[in-house]
């Protein structure tokens, strides 16, 4: 497998770009040979030359990696959305770019409405997905959903010629869903539809956690560009969407601005008293760093099963939500708390009593900041769990 990788990497060429058309037909006979649980390839020669022959970037994640369809179709259950990856509206980027010792790969984004609900219940509101891939450079698996080490990693948008602070995921009301198979991990975005910003231009940033974008990539205030910061050590991966500029809608655009901002407005006062008083405890940090930090260590133990996590969950979180689920016949769980509603297939949680950490959620203040979990428990059932920050230092 890996001799077979690197040889696929060495000859590909990433200045040739196949047909849309031709990158389907090789996916779908690559992917009819792989065992999707076990990782057992069966590459034929006259497909790894096919792949050659096509000669791009595009090919090889088709070769190595699912479909954004097949991403979509694992975590949604009605299949609309896996579908509107298929149809003609989608953009298939495919991009890979190296940070921090990973090969990102940006796969493909489709906006519309009435698709399957990932992280919110608007499906009636048009909505952006994006597929992202992120796969270790040095070839060695990424950790799964029973590791310490599993994260979700932040995707996010960010719109030209506006500040991440003021049009980040939280204002675009963004959720990420993830899963790992075969060493890939997989991220699904959900946010509001950002075509309307087609005419100035969008950006897709990933990053290890939310809050990074501000210091992984910097905003030109003269153009609005936004570019990769060189001396942020972190992950940083940006990309450069293709939107069709025939569906902008400038207005809707503008209109969407000043409610960011009037929201922003009715905050203030709440959002300086709570820094105020956070200032006081924890000298110069505001809320919104302390409710990031507070994610990132919540989200980095991915189990509670650890006496470090226990220890940490203890002292710095309290339980504002939890309930008994029952799992469907497709494997998942429905739940809708002040988090949000959303449905968690839990059929790779197989571990009885081990607290899994699944999704985290924020619009940067304590109360509006939210880590979910999932146990699995001997009758079957399993027990989901809502947790905000307290004690934060």
């Amino acid at each position: 497998m890996k001799e077979m990788d690197e040889f696929l990497k060495e000859n590909l060429l990433p200045d040739c770009v196949p047909e849309k058309s031709l990158n389907a037909s090789i996916v779908k006979k690559v992917k009819g040979t792989q065992n999707m649980k076990h990782r057992t390839w069966k590459l034929s020669v006259a497909a790894a030359i096919a792949i050659l022959v096509v000669g791009s970037a595009s090919a090889y994640a088709a070769y190595r990696y699912l479909t954004p369809s097949q991403v979509a179709e694992q975590i949604t259950e009605d299949g609309a959305l896996a579908k509107a990856f298929e149809s003609k509206d989608a953009i298939m980027v495919n991009e890979t770019q190296k940070t921090a010792g990973y090969d990102i790969t940006l796969m493909g984004i489709v906006s519309g409405k009435n698709l399957s609900s990932v992280t919110s219940e608007a499906v009636d509101q048009t909505k952006t997905y994006a597929v992202a891939a992120i796969a270790r450079e040095d070839g060695k698996a990424m950790p799964d959903n029973t590791d310490d080490n599993y994260q979700t990693f932040c995707v996010s948008a960010l719109v030209h010629g506006k500040r991440f602070q003021n049009v980040n995921n939280a204002a675009l009301n963004a959720g990420v869903t993830s899963f790992v198979q075969d060493g890939v991990q997989y991220e699904l975005l959900e946010c509001d539809n950002i075509e309307m910003f087609a005419n100035k231009g969008v950006y897709m940033g990933i990053v290890e956690s939310f809050g990074n974008e501000s210091q992984a990539f910097v905003m030109n205030k003269k153009t609005g560009d936004y570019t990769v910061n060189k001396d942020f050590d972190g992950m940083k991966a940006l990309f450069t969407i293709p939107l069709d500029k025939s569906k902008a809608d400038d207005a809707a655009a503008e209109q969407y601005f000043e409610k960011i901002g009037e929201k922003e407005n009715t905050k203030t006062a709440e959002k300086e008293n709570n820094e105020n008083k956070a200032a006081a405890n924890a000298g110069s940090k505001s809320e919104e760093s302390l409710t990031s930090e507070w994610e990132h260590k919540f989200m980095k133990f991915r189990t509670l099963a650890s006496k470090k996590a226990q220890a940490y969950v203890k002292k710095h979180a309290e339980v504002v939500v939890q309930e008994t689920c029952n799992a469907g016949a497709d494997g998942s769980i429905h739940v809708k708390s002040d988090a949000g509603e959303s449905d968690y297939n839990v059929s790779t949680y197989t571990k009885v009593g081990v607290e899994n950490v699944i999704s985290f959620s924020s619009d940067g203040t304590f109360a509006g900041t939210y880590g979910e979990t999932i146990t699995p428990n001997e009758d079957g059932t399993y027990t989901y769990t809502v947790y905000r920050p307290v004690n934060v230092e």
